[in-house]
């Protein structure tokens, strides 16, 4: 894996109670990456033979009070 732009985590923005993980990274044909959720596998990625995957990640989480809160 090489990865140009290590996973950092920073402020969304001022006008929203968020923030954001991001990377840059590639795999080859012999790795893979994979997001679990409580054990749940959400998504999973594997480069066919022959084949490099250049992968941009963002995550932006938000933060509410309750589950009431207006999640739009």
């Amino acid at each position: 894996m090489k990865i140009w732009k290590p996973l950092s985590k920073f402020r969304y923005s001022k006008e929203r109670n968020e923030f954001k993980y991001h990377t840059d990274f590639s795999l080859k044909e012999t790795e893979d990456v994979e997001l679990k959720i409580n054990g749940k596998k959400i998504i999973k990625e594997k480069p066919p033979k022959g084949k490099i995957y250049k992968i941009h990640f963002e995550m932006a989480i938000e933060i509410f009070k309750d589950e009431n809160d207006d999640c739009r």
